[in-house]
C-alpha cells in the first residue's frame, strides 16, 4: 500500500519561468536551443520535437538564469492555460511558460506531468487578469497536490507513458508521410511549370474548380445550442498548425442544432481555412468527423469533383495562398480574409491525366495518415481515462 503526502508543487523541484529575448538582437536567435513557446506545444505529443525558433550559443549565455534541462515539464500559465510538454534537451521558454525541474532524486518527471494534466481544470480555476488569463509563478509553486512514493510514481508513470510513446511513434510517421506528400506535391506541380506552362495545364479562379466556398455559422445562444456531447463543432482552436485536429477542442451541439444551421455543415473532403484571427489554418475532412458543422471563423472549401480532393487541399495548405491571403487581410476587430478573396485566388489546373496519376499515388498517403490519426485518437482517449484513476490512487495498482 502506498503512503500519499500532500505538498505544494513547488516542492518538487526548481520552478523557472521563461524569457524572450530581444527579437532586435538577431544574433541571440540561431539553431543550437529549442525555445518553446506555447504554439509549439501539441496535445498530440508529450514531447516538443518541432519548435519553430531556436536560440544561438550567445542566446544561451543571455538566458542563462533561465535554462532548462532535459526532462524539464513546460507547462503555459498565460492565456492558454493548461499546454504541456518535457524537454528532451537543454531548452529555454518564453514568458508565457512555467517550467519545472524536477527533482530526480524524491520524483518521477513523468508522473508530474500526468498529474499536472489531471490538475489543469483547478489550475484553470486560479488564473486572474481580465485580457488575458495568468497563473503566476508564485501561485503555480504553491498548488497543492498529494503524491505517492516514488516507486508508485515511476510504475504510474510506466503504464501511462506506453500510450504516449505508442502516439509519439504515430506523430514520426504522420510527419513522414506528410513530407512525402509535400514532396510529391512539388515533384509533380511546382518543378514542372518553372519553364512555363505544361500543355493542357490551365490558370482558374478557386472558385471555378469549387462547388461550394463558404464559411459556418455559430448558434447564436452559446448555453442553450452548446453542449456535453453531440455532434463535433469544428473550431479555430480545433486545428492544429500541422493540418491535424485537436479533437479535445472540438465543441458539441445537438442534432436539431445541427440540421438548423445548414450553411455550416461539413461534407467529406471539405477544405477548412481560417479566415479570422490566425488566418492560413487547414484541414481536410473526413468520414470519422462527421456529422460536423463549423463556425464563420472557418471557410469551406468544397471541390467539384473528387478527383480534386488532395490537389486542391495541398495547394490550400501551401505557402503561396497562404501569403496571397495574408497579403489581402482586412483588419477590423481581428485580421479576417474575404470569402471573396479566396474566391478569386488563382489556381493552377493540371491536366486530368496527370491529377489521375498522382490520385493513385497521394490517396494512399492520405488514407494512412486519417488511420494512424485514429489510432492516436483512441490512444488518447484511453490514456485520459487512466490518467485521474492513477494519479489519485482511485485504481488499485497490481
Amino acid at each position: 500500500m502506498s503512503t500519499w503526502t500532500k505538498q505544494k508543487l513547488g516542492t518538487t523541484g526548481k520552478v523557472v519561468t521563461g524569457k524572450t529575448p530581444p527579437t532586435s538582437r538577431l544574433e541571440l536567435y540561431g539553431d543550437d536551443f529549442p525555445f518553446i513557446t506555447p504554439t509549439d506545444i501539441s496535445e498530440n505529443s508529450i514531447h516538443v520535437n518541432f519548435p519553430e525558433r531556436h536560440l544561438s550559443k550567445e542566446g544561451s549565455v543571455y538566458l542563462k538564469s533561465s535554462l532548462l534541462p532535459k526532462n524539464a515539464i513546460c507547462y503555459t500559465c498565460i492565456a492558454s492555460i493548461g499546454k504541456i510538454a518535457i524537454t528532451t534537451r537543454d531548452s529555454f521558454t518564453n514568458q508565457q511558460i512555467n517550467s519545472i525541474v524536477v527533482d530526480e532524486s524524491k520524483h518521477s518527471f513523468q508522473y508530474l506531468y500526468y498529474l499536472l494534466k489531471y490538475k489543469t481544470p483547478q489550475i484553470k480555476l486560479m488564473a486572474g487578469g481580465v485580457a488575458s488569463p495568468i497563473v503566476n509563478k508564485t501561485s503555480f509553486e504553491k498548488l497543492e497536490i498529494e503524491l505517492p512514493d516514488l516507486s508508485t510514481q515511476t510504475y504510474v508513470a510506466s503504464v501511462l507513458s506506453v500510450y504516449d510513446d505508442m502516439i509519439e511513434n504515430n506523430e514520426e510517421r504522420i510527419k513522414r508521410l506528410e513530407e512525402m506528400a509535400i514532396l510529391l506535391y512539388t515533384e509533380w506541380f511546382v518543378n514542372p511549370i518553372k519553364n512555363g506552362l505544361p500543355k493542357g495545364w490551365e490558370v482558374k479562379k478557386l472558385e471555378e474548380v469549387t462547388s461550394v466556398i463558404t464559411k459556418g455559422t455559430t448558434p447564436t445562444t452559446l448555453k442553450k445550442y452548446f453542449v456535453q456531447s453531440g455532434i463535433n463543432f469544428i473550431k479555430i482552436e480545433s486545428i492544429g498548425n500541422h493540418g491535424d485536429f485537436i479533437e479535445s477542442k472540438f465543441a458539441k451541439i445537438d442534432t436539431e442544432t445541427h440540421n438548423l444551421l445548414k450553411r455550416s455543415k461539413i461534407q467529406d473532403g471539405d477544405i477548412l481555412f481560417s479566415i479570422a484571427g490566425a488566418i492560413g489554418r487547414t484541414a481536410l475532412i473526413t468520414k470519422r468527423f462527421l456529422p460536423a458543422n463549423t463556425n464563420q471563423a472557418l471557410a469551406i472549401i468544397r471541390p467539384k469533383e473528387e478527383l480534386l480532393r488532395y490537389y486542391l487541399y495541398q495547394v490550400v495548405s501551401s505557402l503561396d495562398f497562404l501569403n496571397f491571403s495574408k497579403g489581402r487581410i482586412v483588419q477590423t476587430a481581428q485580421a479576417n480574409v474575404s470569402l471573396g478573396v479566396l474566391s478569386s485566388a488563382n489556381i493552377l489546373l493540371p491536366a486530368n491525366e496527370i491529377l489521375l496519376k498522382y490520385n493513385l499515388k497521394i490517396k494512399n498517403i492520405f488514407e494512412t495518415i486519417d488511420e494512424i490519426s485514429t489510432q492516436n485518437q483512441n490512444l488518447s482517449k484511453t490514456r485520459d481515462l487512466l490518467i485521474p484513476q492513477l494519479v489519485t490512487g482511485r485504481r488499485e495498482l497490481k
